[in-house]
């Protein structure tokens, strides 16, 4: 396999969803662009800054996923977010409430090729996530392992060069993991949990401490 080199190898990625997570699984809204740099600990997003917009939906036929992509080369950000807050219902799903930028992850991606249309395999490092508020984003997570991912065309699923990849990827005790949005989304709703966890504990310590007040006052001598 050879190793594709690309002048901006740092991916950084916006999704859009909202917080009553609208979105269906199956689809994915997304803003893509190459740089040189992962994103800073905490960025400004400039809504002239172009983007790759991307609307992905996979579903399985007969056993095989099948992905039916949408794109269009570098949008301005303004306008991006235009065609999203005008989305109205993906496939039979309605969005009720309006979509803007949720999260964002950043990644250095190495991408190997058999050939043009055979096996691919990209494997992405230095991955972090990133929560939005409004054009503000702010680290939430990073991860210490390199991500693999195999592109394996019809047919090739048994092939010598797939089995020998799948072996070495044993070999280095590699695990099957979930998406990078999955993740992001994890951690987003871990982090709510823990917030709302958090606000229910001062809640019901203040309400402990004002009727702890209240007895102290109604047996206090006058």
């Amino acid at each position: 396999m050879s190793l594709n080199s690309f002048p901006n190898p740092v991916n950084q990625t916006l999704y859009f969803n909202n917080d009553e997570h609208e979105v269906p699984f199956t689809y994915s809204i997304r803003g893509r662009r190459y740089e040189q740099k992962p994103f800073k600990e905490r960025f400004k997003l400039k809504l002239s800054d172009k983007w790759i917009f991307e609307v992905k939906n996979t579903r399985s036929e007969h056993g095989r996923f099948i992905r039916h992509k949408r794109r269009n080369e570098m949008l301005p950000l303004r306008e991006i977010l235009s065609r999203v807050k005008r989305m109205r219902q993906l496939g039979r799903v309605r969005i009720p409430h309006k979509l803007g930028i949720y999260a964002a992850a950043s990644y250095s991606r190495n991408h190997f090729l058999e050939s043009d249309r055979g096996l691919r395999v990209t494997m992405d490092e230095n991955v972090r996530y990133f929560t939005l508020e409004g054009l503000t984003g702010t680290l939430l997570g990073a991860s210490n392992r390199a991500i693999v991912e195999l592109k394996i065309p019809p047919g090739r699923t048994s092939s010598p060069l797939v089995r020998k990849i799948h072996g070495l990827l044993r070999k280095e005790n590699a695990e099957q993991g979930i998406s990078k949005k999955a993740t992001i989304f994890n951690l987003i709703e871990d982090r709510n949990q823990a917030t709302l966890t958090k606000n229910q504990i001062t809640t019901r310590r203040s309400k402990q401490n004002l009727l702890s007040t209240q007895k102290t006052r109604t047996f206090s001598p006058e």
